[in-house]
């Protein structure tokens, strides 16, 4: 149950399932879009953008699903019968849909076969991201992170296999789609091996939290990839290539919170449901979200240009001033991503809906004067000015909720001083960048060089990575 969650051990457990999906994956981009160049790898990419925007619904109603698991409301039989229901009657609005529109879908992404992957994508990958939601909800925050693993394993040898003999875009998405399939059937029956179909009241009940979490999901998946949009439109889909290279890089940053947070929705609805303050696993959560991502800021910002042209060649070097300004963004979104959860699990969906609407249209705005004259830096820019109003108004909520609690806590500042010593020492390496083993060289002892400082600075740290090394040999 979630109330007896490990929130540490599944953190830990969910976070290496995540650094190994990451792995995966990566070396597969890396392949993949050397192989396909900017053009068609930026098509595949708007492909599954156009997913991303199109599935909100169904995440939508997962999350309420894992609300009402976590919050002892409904049982999980219950629940996944709710949200079976709802993403059958979404995908049918999205095929009708995409029947439609098939011809503006093509010119978008560049790619003739962009229609029906579309469809196919939503029905795989949007579905498998519903049925881990409700995984999460029952307190297996691991499990559903080691689903996303097993996704990397079925779908990116595939991907590479069928790109590399020949079939490019349609290889890539088709991979996508087949490798996601086959764990559809093993995710259902580990959320629950039963199907009870749900009363007019409790699908009225999920749908009263539902329709509340996709307005706020609208917002923030518009917000969070308005970029590849505005580039996607205003510039090429070379351009979106060069941006969905540098995400890559940045994506991994994400692990530690995109899993803490998971589980903190959970243990923030059980807590409150208690009556017991959940600020401690906030504060706890916050302390080290960004634990990769600062460092990969202050990284980026000095061997960006060398790494990118090390692992995917010199059509990708314009990506180099992307690659630094999403790293920074990704500091602020590690930061923001556990504040909105924490107002999810406390049942205040309602809080963060303006405020994603208000950062949305400062980031529309705003990256559509800047990509004019500065072209594709200026929508990460946008998107990055947008990102800190976000941040300071998440935690205003929060506090409006709570009380006191601090967002900025001496781990994070650690971190921060152990990031920047590591630039500074980067910069006085005497090595050139020029070739990928040197540039291998310099990224290992920054890497080094930023825990052993922050091991230094920080007792949490060590308190922390002291009862990870326990939790491992345990």
């Amino acid at each position: 149950m979630p109330d007896e969650m490990n929130l540490r051990r599944e953190v830990l457990s969910g976070t290496i399932a995540q650094v190994l999906r990451f792995v995966i994956g990566f070396v597969g981009t890396v392949v993949m879009a050397i192989i396909l160049g900017p053009e068609s790898f930026g098509g595949v990419a708007l492909v599954v953008t156009l997913v991303y925007f199109l599935d909100q619904p169904i995440e939508g109603w997962a999350i309420a699903a894992k609300q009402r698991i976590a919050s002892g409301a409904q049982s999980p039989e219950i629940a996944f019968g709710g949200f079976l229901l709802a993403t059958t009657v979404w995908l049918v609005v999205i095929g009708i849909g995409v029947a439609m529109t098939a011809g503006q879908i093509q010119s978008f992404t560049g790619l003739e076969i962009g229609p029906p992957f579309v469809l196919l994508v939503a029905v795989t990958t949007s579905v498998l991201a519903g049925l881990r939601s409700l995984l999460a909800g029952r307190g297996q925050v691991g499990a559903a992170n080691w689903y996303q693993t097993a996704t990397a394993l079925t779908t990116t040898p595939l991907q590479v296999g069928l790109v590399v003999i020949g079939y490019g875009a349609l290889g890539m998405l088709g991979g996508l789609v087949a490798g996601t399939g086959v764990l559809l059937p093993f995710a259902v029956r580990r959320v629950t091996p039963r199907l009870s179909h749900p009363t007019r009241a409790e699908l009225l009940s999920q749908w009263r939290y539902a329709r509340k979490v996709i307005i706020q999901i609208v917002f923030g998946r518009v917000y969070a990839r308005v970029d590849l949009f505005l580039l996607g439109t205003l510039l090429s889909p070379s351009s979106v290539g060069h941006y969905q290279v540098a995400w890559k890089l940045v994506l991994p940053t994400a692990v530690v919170t995109g899993v803490a947070a998971g589980g903190l929705m959970t243990r923030v609805a059980s807590n409150t449901g208690r009556g017991e303050s959940p600020v401690d696993e906030i504060e706890g959560v916050l302390s080290f979200a960004s634990v990769l991502a600062i460092p990969a800021f202050f990284g980026t910002a000095v061997l960006g240009r060398p790494l990118l042209i090390a692992l995917f060649g010199p059509a990708y070097a314009p990506a180099a001033t992307l690659l630094v300004g999403l790293a920074a963004f990704r500091v602020l979104s590690t930061q923001s991503v556990p504040l909105v959860q924490t107002l999810n699990g406390l049942d205040a969906v309602g809080q963060t809906i303006p405020i994603k609407a208000l950062g949305l249209v400062i980031n529309v705005i705003l990256g559509v004067v800047l990509v004019d004259r500065y072209g594709a830096i200026g929508v990460v820019v946008a998107t990055i000015l947008a990102q800190m109003l976000v941040y300071a108004l998440l935690v205003n909520a929060v506090r409006s909720e709570l009380g006191a609690f601090s967002p900025v806590t001496l781990p994070f500042v650690a971190q921060l001083v152990a990031g920047t010593s590591m630039a500074v020492g980067l910069l006085a390496l005497p090595l050139d960048l020029e070739g990928p083993w040197t540039v291998a060289v310099a990224v290992g002892l920054g890497a080094v060089g930023y825990g052993a400082i922050l091991l230094g600075l920080s007792a949490g740290t060590r308190q922390i990575a002291l009862a990870t090394i326990d939790d491992l040999t345990s």
